[in-house]
């Protein structure tokens, strides 16, 4: 036997081992398999790309853990500038890795977490596909897993901090839940139903309370729960029990932060939806970032084609390329066309003969609840995102699901098998070779995460360091002695002319300070800071430097004495 016909049989060996194994009762090694194969491939390739270093990082996905565990919560004023504010609950485990192992460990075991997204997109697919021939349900499924992690925002934050590829793993485990339970029953109404309905519900919950954005995913799968089941009289009691277990996980992992929240400003979202709350500390505005909204209605329903190459719209979103949201809008509107043409001939087609049109129906393939889910939830979660943030970090999940949605789309619009492999085989190449990474600053592996070194005080009790400006600096926090205090008076979130409770208690407690007051900058923004600082009665005093070092920036950042101006 040649060596070619050799490894070909072995080929063929290998797909039968696994086919005969996913085809067994006991399929639990087979997916676990797999799941630890996405660890750490995708663990080792995170290692590969390099220490993140990303904007996020800096301003506050350190510092926000760090002031949650030493107490700081409230001390120092708005260091990480808006997102000082958010649940620090779900940077604790990176800061936990920081504080225990070398970075390169850190690297892994991260990008090893991102890459679970592997075997839950696999899962998925597989428990969608389950009408396949099982060759053909097994290399669909993985090929979907390979096509959803190879995507623009999770190849840029995998290993990273950004923490939309980490929350998305609970969105994918709640959808899972859902459609394996759908995919047996077709309904959540029975018994077994309501408990997968509480256990999706708690996962769910539990991932908005750590990060609210993932409020656009409850909303579809809410709408997605209802559209799904037939039965008026069990829609209610499936949303409800659903909602029940959704809002106590959402108490359970963002309770305590709001409540702190609460506390501390009167708004227990603070700073968000303040025109509701009306906290004395912010503006009472929805403080909601429309910058990359559609402009118009054209904009808004061509909007996934401005994906495909640089545009503006990809700029705002450091360009971006990706075609997985254009097919799968073109084929949404293939399908509706079809199902339109059906409702006008089938009346000609019954007149033919009832046996006739009941064959052809039989032929058709038909969603099934499972599928009816995914698609409603991938649609109404993009349409959510699209009119209010339209932040593409923000997609993860939906870039996860896209190739999954685009099968079974093409699998009900095209009836012979050759055309929708011709057309699967299209998309994919097509998705493949457009996707461009959204850009994601890395540094080489060093000793230690953060290698950081600044001046000490002789009175750090008695000590303001005062940040102007919208730089990313609070990850250099924990590098100063403990009772330094940090003030942002200029940032996304602070600025001197704000008409805001907390304003004037930075501009108080500026004013009567009694210590040594620095301020944090580099030459090049020192005259730009120095206006900022004019507002406070202050001024620096540019002939005086304390250096600071930190790896994570380019040289010239100082510590400037700040004195008190004249008027």
């Amino acid at each position: 036997m040649s060596t070619k016909s050799s490894n070909s049989l072995k080929r063929h060996n290998l797909a039968q081992l696994w086919t005969n194994l996913l085809q067994g009762q006991n399929q639990i090694p087979v997916h676990a398999l797999i799941f630890l194969i996405g660890f750490i491939f995708f663990g080792s390739l995170s290692v590969w790309f390099g220490q993140d270093n990303n904007w996020d990082l800096r301003n506050y996905h350190f510092y926000n853990p760090y002031a949650f565990v030493h107490g700081l919560v409230g001390f120092h004023y708005a260091p990480a500038q808006l997102q000082t504010f958010l649940n620090p609950m779900q940077d604790l485990p990176f800061y936990f890795l920081v504080t225990h192992l070398k970075p390169i460990w850190i690297g892994f075991i991260m990008g090893g977490i991102h890459g679970l997204s592997f075997g839950l997109i696999f899962t998925i697919a597989y428990s969608l596909f389950s009408s396949m021939a099982s060759k053909v349900r097994l290399g669909l499924s993985l090929l979907c897993a390979a096509i959803g992690v190879y995507g623009p925002v999770f190849i840029c934050e995998l290993g990273a901090t950004e923490n939309d590829t980490l929350i998305s793993l609970f969105v994918l485990t709640s959808v899972l839940l859902l459609i394996r339970r759908l995919a047996v029953h077709d309904t959540l109404a029975l018994p077994k139903g309501r408990v997968t309905l509480i256990l999706a519900g708690v996962i769910f919950g539990f991932a908005v309370g750590l990060k609210l954005t993932i409020m656009i995913y409850a909303i579809g799968t809410a709408i997605a729960l209802i559209l799904t089941e037939r039965k008026w009289g069990n829609r209610f009691t499936i949303l409800s029990v659903w909602g029940l277990a959704f809002v106590v996980s959402v108490l359970l992992s963002g309770g305590y932060w709001m409540a702190k929240m609460w506390s501390l400003y009167g708004n227990p979202l603070f700073p968000f939806y303040n025109n509701i709350f009306q906290s004395p500390f912010y503006e009472l505005a929805e403080l909601s970032d429309k910058r990359y909204l559609p402009q118009s209605i054209m904009q808004s329903l061509v909007y996934p084609f401005h994906f495909l190459t640089r545009t503006h719209f990809t700029y705002l979103s450091l360009d971006f390329r990706d075609s997985r949201y254009a097919v799968i809008y073109v084929l949404t509107v293939l399908y509706l066309l079809s199902v339109w043409s059906k409702r006008i001939f089938a009346p000609k087609q019954r007149k033919k003969g009832r046996e006739k049109s009941e064959q052809s129906r039989k032929k058709k393939i038909r969603f099934c609840a499972s599928e009816k889910f995914i698609l409603i939830f991938f649609l109404i979660s993009y349409i959510v995102w699209q009119f209010k943030f339209s932040v593409i970090r923000y997609t993860v999940p939906l870039e996860a699901l896209g190739p999954i949605v685009i099968v079974i789309l093409v699998r009900r619009i095209f009836q012979k098998v050759t055309m929708q492999s011709l057309v699967l085989g299209v998309a994919f190449l097509g998705v493949i070779v457009i996707v461009k990474p959204v850009y994601h600053e890395r540094l080489p592996w060093s000793s230690t995460f953060f290698t950081v070194e600044v001046p000490e005080f002789e009175d750090p009790d008695h000590t303001i360091v005062v940040i102007a400006g919208k730089r990313p600096w609070s990850y250099l926090i924990p590098a100063f002695q403990p009772g330094v205090r940090f003030v942002r008076v200029e940032s996304n979130f602070t600025g001197p002319n704000r008409p805001t409770r907390l304003q004037v208690e930075m501009r108080t407690l500026l004013q009567n300070h009694q210590g040594s007051i620095y301020l944090l900058s580099r030459r090049g923004y020192l005259r730009k800071d120095a206006e900022t600082l004019k507002s406070y009665q202050m001024l620096p005093k540019s002939i005086e430097c304390q250096p600071i070092k930190s790896k994570h920036e380019r040289d010239g950042l100082c510590l400037w004495p700040v004195v008190r101006s004249s008027r």
